[in-house]
C-alpha cells in the first residue's frame, strides 16, 4: 500500500498525505498509514517479507520508521517513536498531546513547545509528524478551523475532548501568549485583589459565552425565543452599566467645576486638582469642555456683582459653592 496506490483509491479508502489531496485530509495521516500498513501486513502469509516490502516501496520516512517501531519495537529514532506513542496512549491521563496540537496552532516554534513540555525538539517533532502535521497549513484558516478546531462530525463525549477542543479554540482565536497563560494556570495568583480576581473572572466568563454564541451562529442553529431573551438579558445589564458610569462621571464633573471655581476665587493658592481635570477631559469632548468653561466664568461673574450689590446693601453674600452651575443648564448672559 504505497502512496501511489492509497490516493489513487476510492474515496472511502485512500488517505490524503496533504491538503493539496482534498479537504478530508486528516493530520494524523502517517499513523492512519502505519495503521492501513499493519493491516495489510497482518494478513499476508509471509508477514516479515511483506514488512520488508512495505518499508521499500513507502517514501515517507516518518511512515516507515514508525511501521518498524510498532512491529518490531525498534526503529532508527526509538525513544523518539516510543515519546510520541506515550503521548497520544496516556493524553487523557496528562494532556501532554492535546497541550501540544494547541501550541502548533498557536505557531509556536518546536524549540519552545519542547521546553514547555521538558522534552527535545526532536521528540516534538516526531508527535507531530505522527499526530498533527498541521504546522504546513497554518496559513490556510478556513480549513483549519473546519477541519480542526471544529470538526462538524466530531461530539464531544468526555472532558478530555472538551479540554482540548477549548485549548485548541483559545490557540486559534487568542494566540501563543494567552494560550500559554492558559496552560499555566497563571491567570489567577493569591497576591490579586478581589476586585481584579472579579474582573478576570468577568472577562473569561465573557469570552466563553461569545465562544458559545459564535459556535451556535456557525453550527446553523435555528433561532429560539431563548436567542432573544439572552439578546435582552445582556442589553438590559449593559443599560445599567452604562447609567451608573454615567452616574460616576457626573459626580466627577461637578467636582471638576467646584475645582475651577475655587481656582478663579484664588488663583494664588492654586487650588485646582489635576486629577479632575484630566477626567473632565477624558470624558467630555473639547466643545463641550469649552462650553463648561464658559458657563462657569459667567457664573462667576454673577458671583462678583452679587459680592458688589451686597456690599452696598450691607446683605451677606453667597457662598461660592452653592453657584456652581449643572452641566446642561442653559448659558445666562452677565454683563460688568
Amino acid at each position: 500500500m504505497g502512496r501511489e496506490q492509497t490516493n489513487e483509491g476510492t474515496d472511502e479508502t485512500r488517505i490524503c498525505r496533504g491538503l493539496e489531496d482534498g479537504w478530508d485530509y486528516q493530520p494524523d495521516w502517517r499513523t492512519r498509514h502505519v495503521d492501513a500498513y499493519l493491516e495489510q501486513i497482518a494478513k499476508a502469509p509471509d508477514r516479515k517479507a511483506a514488512l520488508v516490502e512495505v518499508v521499500c516501496s513507502e517514501k515517507d520516512p516518518v511512515v516507515r520508521q514508525g511501521l518498524r517501531h510498532r512491529m518490531t519495537g525498534s526503529c532508527a529514532a526509538t525513544a523518539a517513536f516510543a515519546w510520541a506513542a506515550r503521548c497520544a496512549r496516556d493524553n487523557t491521563r496528562t494532556g501532554v498531546l492535546s497541550m501540544l496540537k494547541a501550541m502548533v496552532v498557536a505557531g509556536l516554534p518546536t524549540a519552545a513547545i519542547a521546553s514547555e513540555l521538558g522534552t527535545t525538539p526532536f521528540n516534538v517533532v516526531i508527535a507531530e509528524r505522527l499526530h498533527f502535521d498541521v504546522r504546513r497549513y497554518l496559513q490556510n484558516r478556513l480549513w483549519l478551523r473546519s477541519t480542526v478546531i471544529e470538526p462538524r462530525e466530531e461530539r464531544l463525549s468526555n472532558p478530555e475532548q472538551s479540554r482540548a477542543r477549548m485549548w485548541m479554540t483559545v490557540a486559534f482565536e487568542s494566540g501563543a501568549e494567552r494560550l500559554l497563560s492558559v496552560l499555566r494556570g497563571g491567570e489567577d495568583t493569591s497576591t490579586e485583589t478581589l476586585e481584579t480576581n472579579a474582573q478576570r473572572i468577568e472577562a473569561i466568563t465573557g469570552r466563553r459565552a461569545l465562544e458559545f454564541v459564535r459556535g451556535l451562529d456557525r453550527s446553523g442553529s435555528v433561532e429560539t425565543e431563548d436567542d432573544l431573551k439572552r439578546f435582552l438579558l445582556a442589553r438590559s445589564m449593559r443599560s445599567r452599566e452604562a447609567a451608573t458610569t454615567a452616574s460616576e462621571q457626573m459626580t466627577k464633573i461637578k467636582d471638576w467645576g467646584l475645582a475651577l471655581v475655587r481656582t478663579l476665587n484664588e488663583p494664588n493658592k492654586a487650588s485646582l486638582d489635576a486629577n479632575t481635570l484630566q477626567d473632565a477631559a477624558r470624558m467630555l469632548p473639547m466643545a463641550e469642555m469649552k462650553e463648561l468653561a464658559v458657563r462657569q466664568l459667567e457664573e462667576r461673574q454673577r458671583v462678583i456683582h452679587a459680592e458688589m450689590k451686597a456690599f452696598d446693601e450691607g446683605a451677606p453674600a453667597p457662598a461660592l459653592e452653592s453657584v456652581v452651575c449643572e452641566p446642561g443648564t442653559p448659558l445666562k448672559s452677565a454683563t460688568v
